[in-house]
């Protein structure tokens, strides 16, 4: 190998964007690095849901030999997400404990490695990559650290922009058209953020380029037609909170947003956009155009309360997903800066001049890494249950027939023990406490001595840690925790 090819190597992209994909997974990792089951309630839902339709072989959701939800707790329109992972669980043969804990690290690569490809083309390839590997994970707008919907979608939302705004063959529209149909039967919102972040490009190109804008038009929207047909105005309306506004819910202002993404990568943002915007283009000015209405909408909910309340705590991921590409444009304009030589000739020694760009680059990597990655360590994630929760579930859910089929547990852990056990729950905590669950904890307070309250409801398990049940209709079993109601009768 020649002087001049081990140089180029060392050049190369590909050597920067092999570490950066380790610090990809390393990010996505995080919330389960110390934690080996799902930390979030919609990690558990989406695997009770994807366990569900792998056994009957069915996606109507509201199936009566398997509700392990609620009853009138029906999220078709993520029929496609529980599909697809529960397609790679029977494939793979992983369990569904080491599927939710690594493949969002594979899914997070796809997505910096999508940024990559998106940058490249534009020369900012590797920088791209690696500020996008900011985008956080936390509790109230996801991220993706979690095996959620929204995680999967960001690579699609990336890899959609990238063929709308580069090619202009038959083959590129279909790719589009498929992108957005997983996307709509995956999560409709990310499919909605995608048409947003692309509508100011297809209006423009209506114009200038009437036949790209009419097949981008088609392709991303021919998918939301049989949508009403298949599901319903009334229930789609119902089932997407139109016009909700809660302002405890996620981000309340923007200094939050600004404050999880990172101040460096923020002030790296615009940068990037100043410059893509100064270079003209459409291709570059319409991702500008498409990132400014999001925030326009987002804008508009924040101050006037008025939008879509899901679009707006996702809409925040595709902000801070766009704001990466934007930064690593402004990190590759910095690593591009040069000293006028007449000025600083003498003043500065002759390395840091022609290396300028490059030293003020590396300095505000290691800057961005050094305050990022703490940030990500010390967030916040809560834990459903814990190891003794999830070994008495797993022997329910090996050790009782199928006659024993409903239980009463403390809620906030019922949804775990739905998508172990594959059993129905009473009820269970979502997001605030309703009377149901109310009732089942006073049940369980009162130490289960009502079993006219079982028979009634059709429970035959009861599982609790804290309190002993004092029923002598109740039969113990080798497990500590768990009673079985014997002779259960029927209920209304």
């Amino acid at each position: 190998m020649t002087h001049e090819r081990f140089c180029d190597i060392l050049k190369s992209d590909y050597l920067k964007l092999l570490p950066i994909l380790v610090l990809a997974a390393y990010i996505a990792l995080i919330p389960h690095m110390d934690y080996p089951y799902p930390v979030h309630l919609d990690e558990w839902s989406h695997m009770a849901e994807a366990k569900r339709m792998m056994v009957l072989g069915d996606v109507n959701v509201a199936h009566e030999l398997w509700r392990p939800l609620m009853a009138d707790e029906t999220p078709f329109f993520e029929v496609g997400f529980h599909l697809f992972t529960g397609i790679f669980q029977n494939v793979s043969g992983l369990s569904w404990v080491t599927i939710t804990r690594y493949l969002p690290l594979v899914i997070f690569a796809l997505t910096v490695l999508s940024a990559y490809i998106f940058g490249k083309r534009n020369g900012f390839g590797w920088e791209a990559a690696l500020m996008t590997c900011l985008v956080p994970t936390t509790v109230g707008i996801l991220g993706p650290g979690l095996l959620v919907p929204v995680a999967l979608g960001l690579p699609l939302i990336l890899l959609s922009i990238y063929l709308s705004f580069n090619f202009r063959t038959i083959w590129s529209y279909i790719v589009v058209f498929l992108f957005m149909s997983f996307l709509l039967s995956m999560h409709p919102v990310t499919a909605a953020g995608l048409a947003i972040l692309l509508a100011p490009y297809i209006l423009v190109n209506l114009r200038v380029d009437l036949r790209h804008g009419l097949c981008l038009a088609f392709s991303l929207g021919i998918p939301f037609v049989p949508v009403p047909v298949l599901f319903g105005i009334k229930k789609i309306a119902r089932e997407i909170d139109v016009f909700a506004h809660d302002p405890a819910s996620a981000y309340t202002a923007w200094p939050e947003l600004i404050h999880d993404y990172g101040y460096i990568g923020t002030s790296l943002c615009l940068i990037g956009i100043f410059l893509l915007f100064i270079k003209g283009g459409w291709e570059r000015n319409g991702l500008i155009y498409g990132f400014l209405l999001l925030l326009l909408i987002l804008v508009t909910y924040i101050q006037f309360h008025f939008g879509l309340s899901i679009l707006y705590s996702r809409g925040l991921l595709y902000i801070m997903l766009i704001m990466g590409i934007f930064a690593g444009c402004g990190l590759a304009g910095m690593r591009r800066l040069t000293l006028p030589h007449r000025l600083v000739a003498g003043v500065i020694p002759v390395f840091l001049r022609n290396s300028f760009g490059s030293v003020l680059c590396l300095t505000f990597v290691v800057a961005t890494l050094i305050i990022a990655i703490p940030m990500r360590q010390d967030t916040y994630y809560y834990h459903m249950i814990d190891e003794v929760d999830y070994q008495t579930f797993v022997w329910i859910r090996d050790h009782l027939d199928e006659s024993y089929n409903k239980a009463i547990l403390d809620p906030w852990k019922a949804t775990a023990f739905a998508a172990v056990t594959g059993r129905s729950v009473r009820s269970r905590i979502v997001a605030y406490p309703d009377l149901p669950v109310q009732e089942d904890q006073a049940f369980l307070d009162d130490g289960c001595v009502d079993t006219n309250y079982l028979r009634k409801r059709r429970v035959s398990i009861i599982y609790t840690r804290d309190l002993k049940c004092n029923n002598p209709d109740l039969v113990g079993t080798e497990n500590p925790y768990v009673y079985l109601l014997e002779n259960k009768g029927s209920g209304n």
